[in-house]
């Protein structure tokens, strides 16, 4: 089940906590191995996760958004099926801000995206920012092959 990610700037980001942060590794439907920046937090008590994928410029496979159905699929085994993943686009030019996509996919694998309130979210889930920038070794990689 896909949970809504919080929209109430007022949220008190003490209630999400970071739990993870991680290189996901994955085999993409093109049959490549890809690898993503996640970073995960949960609401305690409740079991709800969110997971904000970044991809990097040195991540291989395909982009982030042609594999969203293998990221949450991924992202789910790891992190549990109320996981819900949210791909962060960072900032590539005036016209194209930095923001944030929630991903949902249907029993038939295929994705569909809900674009985020960046300030809802940053205040919400603790360190978002560093979501983009933080950067783990192999002792933070996750391997579903």
């Amino acid at each position: 089940m896909q949970h809504e990610p919080p929209h109430d700037p007022h949220l008190r980001s003490e209630t999400w906590h970071p739990i993870d942060d991680a290189t996901l590794t994955y085999i993409a439907a093109n049959g490549r191995s890809a690898t993503r920046h996640a970073r995960v937090w949960e609401r305690p008590g409740t079991g709800e996760r969110y997971c904000v994928v970044t991809e990097r410029p040195d991540d291989e496979g395909p982009s982030i958004t042609d594999a969203a159905a293998d990221v949450t699929a991924t992202a789910q085994v790891w992190w549990g099926p109320a996981c819900t993943v949210i791909e962060h686009h960072p900032a590539s030019g005036p016209d194209n801000p930095e923001h944030f996509d929630a991903v949902d996919v249907n029993a038939r694998g295929e994705a569909t995206w809900r674009r985020l309130d960046a300030d809802a979210l940053a205040a919400a889930l603790p360190d978002l920012p560093a979501a983009a920038t933080t950067h783990t070794g192999p002792e933070g990689n996750r391997d579903d092959a």
